[in-house]
């Protein structure tokens, strides 16, 4: 499933040049992903619910998505321009589980509840996660 979905694309998307770039690049495989067979996604889910070992194997890809943001963020903190302070690592991992959430099937799926598309459900994620990460940067605007 993670193969026909595009998840593959996401190791080349993580080493983009530009960092910023490449954090929207893995939001957007994220969302194609989620709607790829949102049912079977659904399904998945609810069975890691109730079968511990379905559900440490579920644990055990999410993770690898903290992991991929991880190093995405590590590289928008050490690319950030001198009038931002550096981005202590308490708040790195902060703006890592924020994203994380954002990222979430849970957090798609409740998206795109209510007939909302899964393109605008991406948009919401993408401009949420910019927000955050220039909150966490010191911009407040």
């Amino acid at each position: 499933m993670a193969v026909r979905g595009g998840l593959h694309r996401l190791a080349e998307a993580a080493t983009g040049a530009d960092s910023h770039a490449a954090l929207a690049r893995i939001i957007t495989i994220f969302c194609e992903f989620w709607s790829f067979d949102p049912g079977a996604l659904g399904l998945l889910h609810a069975v890691g619910a109730s079968n511990p070992e379905f559900a440490e194997s579920v644990g055990a890809r999410n993770e690898r998505r903290r992991k991929l943001l991880t190093g995405v963020i590590r590289r928008i903190a050490e690319a950030a321009p001198l009038q931002h302070a550096p981005l202590r690592p308490t708040a790195q991992r902060d703006l890592v589980d924020v994203l994380f959430a954002l990222t979430s099937f849970a957090f798609f799926a409740q998206l795109t509840t209510e007939g909302r598309s899964a393109e605008a459900a991406c948009r919401m994620v993408q401009e949420l996660a910019q927000d955050a990460v220039r909150r966490a940067m010191g911009d407040k605007s």
